[in-house]
C-alpha cells in the first residue's frame, strides 16, 4: 500500500515537473528552439509569435543580437555579457541566489529565465519594462550589473569594423542605441522552449507520458486542482529588502487600480481548473493559462 502511495505520489510530482519545465530530448543542451520564419512552431507554442511593428525579426537581427547576448564589451570592466547571468546550459539563468555584475559585485535578485518571452507582457520581476526592447539596455546601465552607459557601448562597438557591417545588414545602417535594443530584443524572441512530454500527451501521443506521469495527471487533472485556486499573501512577510512582488511598486505596494499577485494567481488558477478538466484541452488552452499563472 506505502510503495503504491509512493508510486502514485511520484507520477503527479514527474508530471508537474514535465508541465512546468523545459523539454529537452537526451543528448541536446539548452532550449529546444526555432529561428523566426522556420514555418515549424515548437509543439505546445501558440502559432502566433508577438513583435513591434517597428521590430519585425529577421534571420539577420537575430544572428545580431545572439552575438551581443554573448559580448562582454557590453560591460564597463569587460568582464560579462548577457549570457555571464543568462546561461543557456542552464536554462539561461545562472544557478545562483542572485545576479553577479561587473567587478563581482552581487545584485538584489534572483536572475529569470528568458524561455518563450516573446509572448510577455511586462519584463523585470517587478514589472517595470513595458517591453524587450525597453528591457535590453537596462541591465547594461546598471550599476550592479553591467554598468556601461548605451553611447559608451555604441561607441565600443562602432570600433569594430565587423559590428559595423552586422548592424548594416541588420538594420540598413550605422550602430544606433535603439538597434541595439532591437537586436537583443529579437534573439530573446527567438529563445523557445515546447514539445514536451506533456505537449506530446495532448497532441495525442499516447506514449509521451509514463503510466505513473498519466496517473499523476488524472490526480492533478482531479482533487489537487483545487489548490491552484489557493490565494497567496500579496504582501511580504520578511525584511523590508526583500524584492517587490511582480507588478509593485518601489515599496512593494500594488499600484492604484492594479490587481495583486495572489489575485492574478487565483484567476489563473481557476483558467487552468478549466483547462485540467476538460476531456481534450488545447494546448493554446494551457499554455495561455500557465503564462497567467506564472506572472
Amino acid at each position: 500500500m506505502l510503495f503504491a502511495s509512493l508510486r502514485v505520489l511520484g507520477g503527479t510530482l514527474f508530471f508537474l515537473a514535465m508541465a512546468a519545465t523545459v523539454g529537452i530530448p537526451a543528448g541536446r543542451r539548452g532550449p529546444v528552439a526555432a529561428e523566426p520564419n522556420s514555418g515549424e512552431p515548437l509543439l505546445g507554442l501558440d502559432l502566433y509569435r508577438p513583435a513591434p511593428e517597428d521590430n519585425p525579426p529577421t534571420p539577420e537581427k537575430v544572428a545580431l543580437g545572439r552575438r551581443l547576448f554573448h559580448e562582454r564589451l557590453l560591460s564597463r570592466d569587460g568582464s560579462l555579457s548577457c549570457a555571464g547571468c543568462h546561461d543557456p546550459a542552464r536554462a539561461f539563468t545562472n544557478g545562483k541566489p542572485v545576479a553577479t555584475g561587473s567587478y563581482g559585485r552581487a545584485g538584489r535578485r534572483n536572475v529569470p529565465a528568458l524561455f518563450n518571452r516573446a509572448w510577455g507582457r511586462t519584463f523585470f520581476w517587478d514589472g517595470r519594462a513595458p517591453s524587450l526592447e525597453a528591457q535590453a539596455v537596462q541591465p547594461i546601465t546598471s550599476a550592479s550589473e553591467m554598468d556601461m552607459g548605451i553611447e559608451e557601448v555604441v561607441e565600443r562597438l562602432g570600433r569594430q569594423p565587423d559590428y559595423a557591417l552586422a548592424f548594416r545588414d541588420a538594420f540598413g545602417g550605422k550602430i544606433r542605441a535603439e538597434d541595439l535594443a532591437r537586436a537583443l530584443a529579437s534573439y530573446v524572441r527567438a529563445i523557445l522552449s515546447g514539445d514536451s512530454p506533456y505537449d506530446r500527451h495532448l497532441a495525442g501521443r499516447a506514449n509521451a507520458l509514463s503510466p505513473d506521469a498519466q496517473e499523476g495527471l488524472r490526480i492533478f487533472r482531479g482533487r489537487a486542482t483545487a489548490s491552484l485556486a489557493t490565494p497567496v499573501p500579496s504582501s511580504p512577510t520578511k525584511s523590508s529588502t526583500t524584492p517587490a512582488s511582480p507588478g509593485a511598486t518601489g515599496d512593494g505596494s500594488m499600484p492604484a487600480g492594479s490587481r495583486s499577485p495572489a489575485s492574478r494567481r487565483t484567476s489563473a488558477g481557476s483558467r487552468l481548473q478549466a483547462c485540467a478538466r476538460s476531456p481534450a484541452p488545447r494546448p493554446t488552452c494551457t499554455t495561455a493559462a500557465s503564462r497567467a499563472w506564472k506572472k
